[in-house]
């Protein structure tokens, strides 16, 4: 093949991929209601109320149209993951939807990803007009006009700390919440050695890698793990927690403290972190279970 040629393919192979990653990129900032990543600042936003005008036609969009007709509120909510986040953390954002469906069936109730395609004029861009990257917007017929309710998720790993601020927030719009933690939390664990632990009165080592943002290396790990299972295993319960069994009774409890290993001592009935830099596991381990 001439090398003339050559060129010329390669000339419209790069020019196709520009068009279609320019294609791409008008899609996502006009046609597609991405409406940009909003990261939380780490604190539950105040609550906005905007007038919004009423719908020249239905919204094709998520069953708004029809639930507006119905006279029915409607809660939409979006969450950003902050770009730092640790895994652990998607159990708050399960808790935040779980929040928001609690409102069902009689409010209409929409979690929106970060794109979504709509007709062009459909009244859904009105409603993103003034929505939110990260938080939620509750869209009310009030006085024969419509007003948007909009607040900002705030970002904790904690679930104190992020949840409740919500609840507090989707209250002040929508009523008593009728969301409740503990029924979702499962009364039997599907972790056998928790079980088992709970059962003899045992203390319980936690232990979970999903948070160790590569710091931690795999080698490191299996070795950390060896170590725990030699030294402990006679006495206490060791459960290697999968983060994302957010309603296990076993992730609950070690969710009070999150740290890559914490124990549980079934005496005090307390747990504690006891992996930090520069400190000793196995020593800082041995002193929480021994306490008293």
């Amino acid at each position: 093949m001439r090398y003339s040629t050559i060129v010329g393919y390669a000339r419209i192979v790069i020019s196709s991929l520009f068009v279609f990653s320019f294609l791409v990129f008008v899609c996502s900032s006009i046609g597609c209601g991405c409406g940009g990543f909003e990261y939380s600042s780490g604190v539950q936003g105040e609550i906005e109320v905007k007038t919004l005008p009423g719908p020249e036609a239905p919204s094709k969009v998520l069953g708004i149209g029809p639930a507006m007709s119905e006279g029915k509120d409607i809660l939409i909510f979006r969450q950003t993951r902050k770009a730092s986040s640790l895994p652990l953390n998607e159990r708050n954002f399960f808790f935040i939807s779980k929040v928001m469906q609690s409102y069902q069936p009689a409010v209409k109730v929409i979690e929106i990803p970060n794109s979504v395609s709509y007709p062009q004029g459909d009244y859904y861009s009105v409603i993103m007009d003034h929505f939110p990257g990260n938080g939620y917007g509750v869209l009310k017929n009030e006085d024969g006009g419509f007003k948007l309710y909009t607040s900002t998720f705030g970002y904790s790993e904690k679930y104190d700390e992020m949840v409740v601020p919500v609840i507090e927030s989707i209250e002040k719009v929508l009523g008593p919440c009728p969301f409740d933690k503990r029924k979702l939390i499962l009364n039997k664990s599907k972790y056998p050695e928790y079980t088992k632990a709970m059962k003899e009165g045992k203390s319980i080592i936690f232990y979970c890698f999903a948070n160790c943002c590569n710091s931690f290396p795999p080698s490191q790990q299996a070795s950390l793990e060896r170590q725990l299972k030699t030294n402990f295993a006679n006495e206490a319960g060791l459960v290697k927690i999968d983060h994302k069994a957010y309603t296990d009774p076993a992730n609950e409890l070690y969710s009070q403290c999150e740290n890559i290993v914490s124990v549980y001592n079934s005496k005090t009935r307390k747990i504690s972190p006891a992996l930090f830099s520069g400190s000793d596991t196995i020593a800082n381990v041995r002193k929480f279970l021994n306490e008293r």
